[in-house]
């Protein structure tokens, strides 16, 4: 985010994160049938529950880190007041 603010490549990069985003959408919609899985989770303590667990702790953590890089921009769009996010958020 911080790389882009001051060039005019800001907006090829949406473009293309975008257009990623619709081919993968359109990728899963495409063949969700054939990636269900034909498995259900038998316990919670299982290796596949944990492998689980894992994926939506780091996909928090990615969330997380993506708002808070994000916020002042957003708060900027909302409100027209700009805010600085520091290091106390992301520890």
């Amino acid at each position: 985010m911080h790389a882009f603010a001051q060039s005019s490549i800001g907006t090829w990069f949406v473009s293309f994160l975008a257009l990623i985003l619709i081919v993968c959408l359109g990728a899963y919609l495409k063949n969700r049938d054939y990636l269900k899985s034909e498995n259900q989770l038998d316990a919670i303590v299982s290796r596949e529950s944990s492998f689980l667990f894992n994926n939506l702790m780091l996909l928090v953590a990615c969330v997380d880190g993506a708002f808070g890089d994000a916020i002042s921009s957003i708060f900027e769009w909302f409100t027209g007041n700009k805010i600085n996010v520091g290091a106390p958020f992301f520890q």
